[in-house]
């Protein structure tokens, strides 16, 4: 079965209803074999160990993203452009690279497929339509300015904490 394929039957649903697939799929999925194997069969490249290493390490969602609009074979040169998982969500100015807007704008709406990890000391602004990795709620009560709600995240989208508490407001 094809990485495409399997990208597609580990995706989730957050709490809106809103398709997304997770860190934590995404790393049992991006191996340095299936990455090797991927793109050696689907894109015809016998790619440079460095490359691979990377995809795995720093790149498994841009990598994902570009298997999903089959783009993949752009993946070594965005990797050198220093694309990685932490330069995501991209700008519009930014996938100017690809020099074909119908590419571009097919990474700018699959891109959101793969929800932000959240560390700390950082701040995201993301579109109203983006997916969230909450997957499960439980309310808990009211309080003094609106109701109080536990929300589960996704594995592996919270790596530096334990506990967290988020304050989302609706706007």
């Amino acid at each position: 079965m094809s990485l495409r394929n399997k990208l597609s039957q580990v995706k989730s649903r957050d709490l809106y209803g809103r398709e997304f697939i997770s860190r934590s799929a995404l790393r049992q999925l991006i191996t340095v074999a299936a990455t090797k194997w991927h793109l050696v069969w689907s894109c015809k490249v016998d790619p440079e160990p460095t490359i691979v290493e990377s995809i795995v390490q720093n790149a498994s969602q841009l990598f994902a993203i570009l298997i999903m609009i089959s783009e993949e074979r752009f993946v070594s040169e965005a990797i050198k452009q220093g694309w990685c998982d932490d330069k995501l969500p991209l700008s519009e100015a930014d996938v100017q690279y690809f020099r074909d807007l119908r590419i571009s704008r097919c990474f700018m709406e699959t891109q959101w497929l793969f929800p932000p990890v959240f560390r700390s000391k950082s701040h995201l602004e993301l579109p109203g339509n983006a997916a969230l990795p909450f997957t499960d709620r439980e309310f808990l009560g009211d309080g003094a300015f609106g109701v109080v709600v536990s929300i589960k995240v996704a594995e592996g989208h919270l790596p530096e904490h334990n506990t967290v508490s988020l304050t989302i407001s609706a706007s």
